[in-house]
């Protein structure tokens, strides 16, 4: 009897479904109208447990045991050469694309990680969540899911060879593999659900998107298919509604899940049951769908499908760089891509594959050039970069933008930890001022003014406390990101303790500032209990004009004065954005290297701040609060710049906050602010 290693070498079908799987995610990258394109990486990884456990049945089958060299070898000659080939071009380009600044540095060490096997795990910890801008213009992004596929290649061998050893021992052996994968499975799968919770442990990246741990039970579901076999095929009947059914579930995956899903998750299981359906399908014979994917084209796409996903998302993030308008010139380097991926796969991917002997040794020399040639390239470029290509005045003039406002640093003073839990006192200046208090509250849009604060206090002789939760606003409300759901405890829990601590400091002036993006963006769930609704930033809304409301009256009721500061405008939304690259590495080298200032539409800038803006005002009118509008120091009667005065000032930390410098420009309007604020407001209520 044919075994299902055998047979798996020969599914033409599975070659279709990778097609499906790379267009689904090449499509959501481009920008097409795919929102939950991204699945297609889920697919990905059950083909990966369905292929590799169906290889490894073969071989046990064939020789009743298990070479782990052999297997290695193989995989390294199947991944590797095609991802050096990538890194090492990457790395090249972004030498004259990407900036010293940001970009080329995050570059670099996401080249690194990808050839040792950890990118995953360095893209986490340098720019964070994956659909967040920083990741986005990391042209190595899309090497965190090879990460987690080679770490599933190191590790799964080794476990199922240990489940085989068991179940010869075991009366019963044929069930004992299985059970291993089944537990295996249901462990992994819990601990996504429960990183998709808000109960999930704070700051653990083993639970996150980019973690090996909550997406193992993915290749499990391959591998518990390929240990089926086709004991368990389907008849005709049942696998052609198999696979119609997993066809439309990976496809209504693709629309119904987006990047405000919590995921990996309990949505996770959409795609990666379709895309086992669709295999489990093609398991025991013919059916409709099965020779669709076994046709040429769909076969073809499927073989350069590695190849595809390896160079689609650099030329892409290339072209954004160059050209941030101009969604034409995304799609033509992504027809350059397919065209460079098909190029990779005759004559690097597939020669490398089918090259020599195992053992040749022709083959270690080539292996240890193909590793060392691109690392030898990426530490070069990560030391360059840190360096800015020495270029001594860009190396001043990161100093200026770099600078961080007083309380970001040492001290801490914006933190998700409670402030019960901190040294409040470190995060307190002019504390021998006779003139009535001065607290700065809210999230880091709140501490971006500490400088000018401090420097106000100092002028009007006013003690002065700034305090902020990172990601939180300081506003009576449950908050959950969906993208990040640990975020809802930390948050009342800072909310909690901050309003506590307030309740018993002296009366004085409380400047609240928060982000406006909790008013507009629907990765936000906000509600006023544990019980919120679903993502909808008109509700969003509602609850935080209320919850405003809320926390203005209670710190009225403990004698303090209240001003409500309107955010500044943030250079965040396309085409108005200020980029992390200040210069090319080209510009840089050339000489010509001039920090870029951006323009944007006033009309633009309040239509998107619209909604916080107008729950502000309603506030403040409903409890007698102030209101501080800085609006017209950033912007003209037509126009909101980065620029300011005539001059590039480099003012902007990035496209969210002020630097050092421009918290201090603000010193003379927060003078007048605080100088004509009266210590005790009347409440309409009242």
């Amino acid at each position: 009897m044919t075994t299902v290693g055998a047979r798996a070498h020969h599914r033409p079908d599975i070659q279709g479904l990778r097609a499906i799987a790379v267009i689904l995610v090449v499509s959501f990258h481009a920008g097409l109208p795919l929102p939950g394109g991204f699945v297609g990486v889920d697919a990905f990884f059950v083909i990966s447990g369905f292929v590799i456990t169906a290889m490894l049945l073969h071989e046990q089958a064939s020789s009743g045991q298990l070479n782990l060299r052999r297997f290695y070898i193989r995989r390294f000659k199947r991944l590797v050469p095609a991802l050096s080939a990538m890194v090492a071009s990457t790395v090249l380009i972004a030498v004259f694309v990407l900036s010293p600044t940001g970009t080329q540095q995050i570059a670099a060490k996401t080249a690194i990680g990808a050839l040792l096997i950890v990118a995953n795990q360095v893209i986490a910890t340098t720019t964070g969540a994956y659909f967040d801008l920083p990741a986005r213009a990391n042209p190595l992004l899309n090497t965190w899911s090879l990460s987690v596929e080679q770490q599933f290649y190191l590790v799964f061998p080794l476990l199922l060879g240990g489940c085989w050893a068991i179940a010869r021992r075991s009366r019963f052996a044929a069930y004992a593999a299985p059970a291993c994968i089944v537990l295996l499975a249901s462990l992994s799968f819990g601990l996504a659900v429960l990183g998709s919770t808000s109960a999930a442990p704070a700051k653990s990246w083993w639970l996150g998107f980019y973690s090996p741990v909550p997406r193992a039970w993915e290749f499990a579901i391959g591998t518990l298919i390929a240990l089926a076999g086709s004991r368990f095929a389907m008849h005709a009947k049942a696998a052609r509604f198999a696979a119609l059914a997993g066809l439309a579930a990976l496809l209504a995956s693709a629309w119904m899940i987006s990047e405000a899903t919590p995921f990996p998750g309990p949505w996770t299981a959409m795609p990666v049951a379709g895309a086992g359906l669709m295999i489990a399908a093609g398991q025991g014979g013919d059916n409709l769908l099965s020779r669709v994917l076994s046709s040429r084209p769909m076969v073809g796409i499927g073989d350069w499908s590695y190849s595809i996903y390896l160079w689609h998302w650099p030329l892409i993030v290339f072209a954004r760089t160059l050209w941030p308008r101009e969604q034409r010139m995304v799609l033509a380097a992504l027809a350059l891509a397919i065209a460079v991926a098909i190029v990779s796969y005759y004559l690097v991917e597939k020669p490398m594959r089918t090259a020599s002997k195992l053992g040749d040794p022709r083959l270690a020399a080539t292996a240890a050039i193909m590793l060392a040639v691109p690392l030898a390239m990426a530490a070069g470029l990560g030391i360059a970069a840190r360096s800015f290509f020495w270029h001594d005045a860009l190396l001043a003039r990161m100093e200026v933008i770099r600078s961080l406002p007083t309380g970001w640093g040492d001290p801490l003073c914006v933190s998700r930890v409670p402030v019960d839990q901190r040294d409040v006192q470190a995060c307190r200046w002019h504390g021998s001022a006779k003139g009535e208090p001065v607290y700065l509250i809210g999230d880091s849009n709140a501490m971006q003014f500490s400088d000018a604060v401090r420097e106000a206090g100092a002028t009007l002789g006013r003690p002065v406390t700034a305090l902020g939760s990172d990601g939180c606003p300081f506003i009576d409300v449950y908050l959950r990101r969906q993208s990040d759901p640990r975020l809802l405890a930390q948050c009342r829990a800072d909310y909690m303790a901050l309003m506590d601590w307030l309740e018993r400091q002296p009366a004085g002036d409380v400047l609240i500032a928060s982000v406006d993006r909790y008013w507009r963006d629907p990765d936000y769930v906000i509600s006023r209990d544990l019980d919120p609704s679903r993502a909808n930033p008109q509700a969003n809304a509602e609850a935080l004009n209320a919850g405003l409301i809320r926390t203005i009256r209670a710190l009225k009721a403990a004698g303090h004065a209240v001003t409500l500061m309107q955010t500044i405008p943030h250079f965040v939304v396309p085409p108005y954005t200020i980029e992390q690259t200040i210069c090319s590495g080209w510009s840089v080298i050339a000489g010509s290297c001039q920090p870029p200032y951006v323009e944007m539409p006033r009309q633009f800038a309040d239509e998107l701040q619209a909604a916080s803006r107008r729950g502000i005002v309603a506030a403040a009118a409903a409890t007698g609060a102030r209101v501080f509008d800085l609006r017209d120091f950033f912007c003209s009667a037509t126009l909101c710049t980065t620029r300011h005065r005539g001059e590039i000032d480099l003012y902007m930390l990035d496209g969210y906050h002020l630097n050092a410098t421009g918290s201090r420009l603000l010193q003379n309007a927060f003078v007048k602010e605080l100088a004509t604020a009266p210590l005790r407001e009347s409440d309409p209520a009242d």
